[in-house]
């Protein structure tokens, strides 16, 4: 019986070994091919190995599948935070303008009309007929915030009295004007019901700018090594931070309809200006008391670009964009600046 067993499986080893043996044969024959493959040629220079570091991060980022994950990447390379050109929404110095479009790469259009999507004729005379309503409502609000109601500030050393008394006034007046608005419209149109409102919330969003001259002490650092030499006056990335805290923030789930097609973000006609100094070379950390009208208009300007800006990257930001996933669809923001009397 064990002799028996042994001749059977004898073949069995036989067959096994021949298979094994072709397979050998048949590799052997793989490793010519009718095109000639090389292995990929590398740039061992340190710049060429500091892009490829570069290209792996963005990378591993564009991979994750959250949104925290990203933020929480986008932080790691510095542990106490990276150090950052601070964007506030209440300083604007003097001729800010074309670092705040070269930084939010912001093209301004100057106009006193509002976008064709709103001038439709239908959409004209429902608002003038929602003016018609509530506009002696707001006026008795106004009146009454103006004249009827007597106000404890706890004064800042850091604004004058006559403006913390404007900013209270203006934000009790906006949140007047809202009420009043949100209530009429509730029951014409079905998505305000939903509108979520919030009173003076923080608003913050994170960025890089590239392209930027080289600050002194990164000029300085470089200069004592030989190997930096090379790319002594190379532009360096820029962090930037904005915050700030608008009077009334609506969201809703409903997004805006973009004022322009998403195409039109790579128009040649729409020029943004190129600021590659250190913020400091306009000032941008000084508080400048005096303006003129032009100057004044120009801050308004500015002022709307970085809410609009940092309140839409915020959003991008929550929907998996970041500054190495550029957005798909095109987000929207209506932005209103006012101190309760003038708005713009």
């Amino acid at each position: 019986m064990n002799l028996a067993r042994l001749r059977r499986s004898v073949p069995k080893l036989k067959n096994a070994y021949s298979r094994r043996s072709s397979q050998v044969a048949v590799l052997e024959q793989d490793e010519y091919t009718e095109t000639p493959e090389y292995p990929p040629i590398l740039d061992m220079s340190l710049e060429g190995r500091k892009k490829r570091e570069r290209e792996s991060l963005f990378t591993k980022i564009r991979e994750l599948n959250t949104v925290e994950e990203k933020q929480i990447a986008l932080n790691m390379p510095r542990y106490y935070g990276w150090k950052s050109v601070m964007l506030r929404e209440d300083k604007i110095p003097y001729n800010a303008l074309p670092l705040v479009q070269c930084y939010t790469r912001s093209h301004f259009i100057p106009s006193e009309k509002l976008p064709e999507t709103y001038s439709e004729p239908g959409r004209l005379q429902f608002a003038d007929d929602v003016v018609k309503e509530v506009k002696g409502q707001i006026e008795d609000a106004i009146a009454f915030e103006l004249d009827g109601v007597e106000r404890n500030i706890v004064l800042r050393p850091e604004q004058t009295e006559e403006a913390q008394k404007e900013d209270a006034q203006a934000a009790c007046i906006v949140r007047q004007i809202n009420r009043i608005v949100i209530n009429n419209l509730s029951d014409k149109l079905p998505h305000i019901l939903s509108t979520q409102v919030d009173f003076e919330p923080r608003h913050e969003a994170f960025w890089f700018v590239g392209g930027t001259d080289v600050p002194g002490s990164v000029l300085a650092w470089r200069n004592k090594y030989k190997w930096k030499k090379e790319r002594l006056y190379e532009p360096v990335d820029k962090p930037v931070q904005y915050t700030g805290t608008p009077l009334i923030a609506l969201r809703n789930r409903l997004p805006l309809k973009p004022l322009l097609p998403y195409s039109e973000a790579e128009n040649p006609d729409f020029k943004v200006p190129k600021f590659s100094h250190i913020p400091k070379a306009v000032g941008y950390f000084e508080e400048h008391a005096s303006y003129g009208p032009e100057d004044n208009l120009e801050a308004l300007h500015c002022q709307a670009m970085k809410a609009s800006f940092g309140w839409l990257l915020a959003q991008a930001n929550s929907q998996g964009f970041t500054t190495y996933n550029d957005v798909t669809y095109p987000l929207v923001a209506q932005t209103v600046i006012t101190n309760g009397q003038l708005w713009s």
